[in-house]
């Protein structure tokens, strides 16, 4: 297991140490590590439905093209202060990645906060459930910490570039399932 981690630190700081020597700044290596996890997350997910969805004989499906460009200002301040930008407008929240993302998301948060609550309630329990679940556990809180900008935009934020309100609400439904249905 050593190696693994040798290889993991070895190019986290690698790609680290060239984005700073390229002018970069923390906050935005930061968020290309971030974006990097939604682009790997979304296309692979899509791409498994893809497959399946051919090899069962349906149509192939199709992807909206949202709008990139603009005219909104505060787009371009919320680029310089380095804030993660969702959009509002229905191109954006007809998008099937923010679901996505918002959903696993979601998800994690809320089995995070049930694991803590358990060892927090009961002590005796504590012990067992850090010695069987650590690495999960600590890869959990790593994705929670890594979707914070993800949490701000859909529950904190109220400016254009927050996450569109159905987004939040469908992942919300959505995510609720999926740990109800892993806990029970």
């Amino acid at each position: 297991m050593l190696p693994y981690v040798y290889v993991a630190i070895a190019t986290t700081t690698y790609s680290l140490l060239e984005h700073l020597w390229c002018g970069g700044t923390l906050k935005g290596w930061w968020n290309d590590q971030r974006l990097w996890l939604y682009k790997r997350l979304t296309s692979y997910l899509f791409a498994f439905f893809q497959t399946i969805l051919t090899f069962v004989g349906f149509t192939k499906s199709g992807f909206v093209v949202t709008a990139k460009g603009s005219d909104n200002e505060n787009v371009s301040q919320r680029y310089e202060q380095e804030i993660m930008e969702f959009g509002t407008s229905a191109a954006s929240s007809s998008t099937p990645m923010f679901y996505v993302l918002a959903t696993i998301a979601l998800w994690n948060l809320f089995c995070l906060g049930d694991v803590m609550l358990r060892v927090i309630m009961d002590p005796h329990e504590a012990a067992v459930i850090v010695e069987s679940l650590g690495i999960q556990i600590l890869l959990t809180g790593l994705i929670v910490i890594v979707n914070l900008p993800l949490y701000e935009g859909l529950f904190l934020r109220n400016d254009k570039g927050c996450m569109p309100f159905v987004v939040t609400c469908i992942s919300l439904v959505l995510a609720t399932f999926l740990y109800l249905l892993a806990k029970y």
